[in-house]
């Protein structure tokens, strides 16, 4: 099941609490803070008769949060205590969560049970207490000392930061800031991290999880409940899910139960997202570079001799081409023939294509590794947009200097790296990652600026050099070329691709792009913006922001020791002293 992933998209620093005290326990004051929230209706227009009733109950436990962490945490200054979660409109939650902000950087979770009086009965309650520093949501930063993973971090992060106001009710401390434009801009990508969260963590199998289909089911529907909330508070046309789900959630839905009415949430949400994804592609015709024989030859050439170093059945090429070019107006047609003609090309245990590309992909990151092993700098790394953990995990098998790597990417990581030099980082959106300034030695920046707008790229750009330490090292791996063409030293496919016009060198990088995303990976949900730039280009965007270029090379093909097939270039950056000031 493939879910659209939207990113975050969250312009750190914010402010996140205001300058006024909440005074819960007066009805007036109460009954706005109600209003303002998602699950304040249940469903429709029908009130949601559990925020009041158990108002008591979440503010006398919120008050034993606060005694309880003043014994454990006596250091703590706390600015804020909220609840959230289903306790806010399920019968039988089974515990209540609780989010308690505090100043500076701290980060992490306690459970336990806490005892309240009503009507003169002592009740034990199972209470969860996260514990975020106000640095953490308003800056975007996540807590190096904590024993909870950034990756996990900075999801949470994230997620919370955009909707405390209208997820989150405050009982004891600062209210929040109505961050309407920052909630509305992230609403679906809300939506769409709790689909996936749903699906990755309740949904599948998790081998790693103990907890029963009847625990699984009651998670699966309490996160599309909440997705659905947001639709709703997006004005979309939800077509009564919100009572459907109610409903299950009501009569102890099974786990087949919970997984059908999942599915059609997911498709529902997919069908309302439509739009973005045409926002996501880029207009113009990808497959008509194939009309032109001179191109397509030399495109053709190329992706054989890749397919051979990759041991992939390059006699297939021909074939694939020819498909594509046929239906050259229509890429998801072409796509579809093509997977019609080769259904192995997405078989994850196909032996022709998958199990030959994972192998190949172990010797390209191997080589790659030597080929810029003299470039990496300092003790501290970063790999933005990487993905995967198995490239930072060669570079640290080859520098044993190396103390620290950080992977970032936009979507959650579903898993921890083996390696525990290696911590994966969600980013808060597509130029800014949560690490402070003057941080890390070197960061890796592979085949990911073209995937980004013109107006990201120098956002992304300028706040990497925010990151890097004086001297540190941006190391950029770009499909690209050079303005100035020199022939010498080169395969005949290069030299070819070189006295194509400008234009059409674009081109056939915009047709590499799409068939390996698209074609190759099915991934639907890269915004492929085609937004590629000469290496001499690149040299002056970087020099714009305080990175002084110490290093380049054009690739060559290398039948020896393959690792990146040109037309790409590697170039090492270098920041100066007055970056920044």
């Amino acid at each position: 099941m493939t879910i659209y992933r939207i990113p975050f998209e969250i312009g750190f620093p914010i402010k996140i609490l205001t300058n006024k005290r909440v005074n819960f326990e007066d009805k007036k004051e109460r009954e706005k803070i109600f209003k303002r929230h998602i699950y304040y209706y249940k469903h429709g227009k029908i009130k949601n008769i559990f925020l009041e009733e158990r108002s008591k109950i979440f503010f006398g436990l919120a008050r034993k949060v606060k005694e309880f962490l003043g014994e454990k945490y006596p250091s703590l200054d706390i600015l804020s205590i909220s609840i959230f979660g289903s306790s806010l409109y399920s019968k039988n939650n089974g515990d209540f969560d609780f989010l308690v902000i505090t100043k500076g950087n701290k980060f992490s979770y306690n459970k336990t049970k806490l005892t309240i009086i009503k009507s003169g009965k002592k009740i034990k309650h199972l209470v969860g207490i996260s514990i975020k520093g106000v640095e953490n949501l308003s800056k975007g930063i996540f807590d190096s000392k904590s024993n909870i993973s950034l990756n996990l971090q900075s999801q949470i992060i994230y997620r919370t930061t955009i909707s405390l106001f209208r997820r989150h009710i405050p009982l004891i401390g600062y209210d929040f800031v109505n961050n309407k434009r920052i909630f509305l801009k992230n609403g679906y990508a809300q939506i769409s991290d709790l689909l996936s969260n749903a699906y990755e963590l309740y949904y599948l199998k998790n081998r790693k999880s103990n907890k029963s289909d009847k625990e699984r089911s009651r998670k699966i529907l309490s996160r599309i409940y909440e997705a659905i909330s947001y639709m709703d508070f997006l004005k979309e046309n939800t077509k009564d899910f919100k009572k459907k789900i109610v409903i299950k959630i009501k009569n102890g839905a099974t786990l087949k139960e919970s997984k059908n009415i999942f599915d059609k949430v997911v498709l529902f949400y997919k069908k309302r997202i439509e739009y973005l994804n045409d926002n996501f592609k880029d207009k113009r015709n990808i497959l008509a570079v194939l009309s032109n024989e001179n191109l397509r030859k030399n495109i053709k050439e190329r992706l054989e001799n890749y397919w051979k170093s990759a041991k992939l059945p390059f006699q297939d090429i021909g074939a694939i081409l020819k498909i594509l070019s046929k239906y050259k107006y229509n890429e998801d047609l072409a796509i579809k023939e093509v997977r019609r003609e080769f259904p192995s090309l997405l078989n994850k245990d196909s032996s022709d294509y998958s199990k030959r590309l994972e192998d190949f992909r172990k010797i390209k990151v191997k080589n790659l590794t030597r080929r810029i092993k003299k470039d990496i700098s300092g003790k501290l790394i970063a790999d933005i947009g990487g993905r995967a953990d198995d490239f930072v995990e060669q570079i640290l098998h080859s520098n044993k200097e190396i103390k620290k790597a950080y992977v970032t990417d936009l979507c959650s990581f579903t898993t921890r790296s083996k390696n525990p030099k290696i911590d994966f980082v969600v980013q808060s959106s597509s130029t800014k990652i949560p690490f402070s300034e003057n941080t890390i030695d070197t960061i890796l920046l592979s085949m990911v600026l073209h995937h980004l707008k013109k107006r990201q790229q120098k956002e992304i750009i300028k706040n990497l050099t925010f990151y890097l330490k004086d001297k540190g090292r941006i190391i950029l791996i770009e499909d690209t070329f050079p303005e100035k063409i020199n022939l010498r030293g080169y395969d005949k496919i290069t030299k070819c691709f070189l006295k194509f016009r400008f234009r059409d060198k674009k081109r056939i990088l915009c047709f590499y792009d799409w068939f390996g995303n698209r074609l190759m990976r099915n991934r639907d949900n890269i915004p492929l913006f085609y937004n590629y730039k000469t290496m001499e280009k690149w040299k002056k965007i970087f020099e714009r922001y305080g990175m002084k270029q110490i290093r380049k090379e054009f690739i060559k093909e290398n039948k020896f020791y393959p690792d990146i097939f040109p037309p790409k270039a590697i170039l090492i950056f270098q920041k100066n002293k007055k970056a920044n000031n």
